[in-house]
C-alpha cells in the first residue's frame, strides 16, 4: 500500500447536469439505504457491540430472530445493494476507482455467498424458503 500511484486516466466522465446530479443522488440513496437496512437488521448485533454488552453485562448471548422487514421483505442484501450504488454511481470514474469499484465488487459478491452459506446453516429450511422468495439484490418489480 505504501508504495500504490494513483492512476487517474478517466473512464468515464458524466458533463450533462441532469446524469450528473441522478448519480449523486443514487450515490447518497446507496448511503441512506445502507444506514436505514444496518438498523432494520439490529445495528449493534451487525457490528458486534450487542454482543460485547451482553458479555460485559456477563449475559449469555442470545441469537436475534430471524425476520423479514421493510427493505428485506424485497431483497436479501439491501446493505450490499447500497454499497454497489455508493462504489459505481459517480459521474467521474478514473482507472484507479475503476480497479478499486472491481475488486469491492467481487469482495461483496464473495461475502454475499459465504454469508447465504452460515445463514442456511444456522436457520436452515427458513433461510432456504426466503432464498426462494426474495432475490438476492436486485427486487422484483411485479
Amino acid at each position: 500500500m505504501m508504495l500504490w500511484q494513483s492512476n487517474d486516466i478517466p473512464i468515464w466522465n458524466v458533463e450533462h447536469e441532469i446524469i450528473k446530479y441522478l448519480l449523486y443522488a443514487i450515490f447518497c440513496l446507496g448511503w441512506v439505504l445502507v444506514f436505514i437496512s444496518s438498523f432494520i437488521t439490529h445495528h449493534f448485533e451487525l457490528f458486534g457491540l450487542r454482543q460485547c454488552w451482553l458479555n460485559f453485562k456477563d449475559q449469555p448471548y442470545t441469537p436475534i430472530a430471524f425476520t423479514q422487514k421493510s427493505f428485506y421483505k424485497w431483497i436479501r442484501h439491501p446493505i450490499m445493494l447500497g454499497f454497489l450504488l455508493v462504489i459505481w454511481a459517480t459521474p467521474f470514474m478514473t482507472f484507479s476507482q475503476l480497479i478499486f469499484a472491481s475488486g469491492m465488487t467481487l469482495y461483496i459478491f464473495i461475502g454475499i455467498h459465504f454469508e447465504e452459506k452460515g445463514l442456511v446453516q444456522s436457520l436452515g429450511q427458513d433461510y432456504l424458503d426466503y432464498q426462494k422468495a426474495t432475490k438476492k439484490l436486485i427486487p422484483r418489480i411485479f
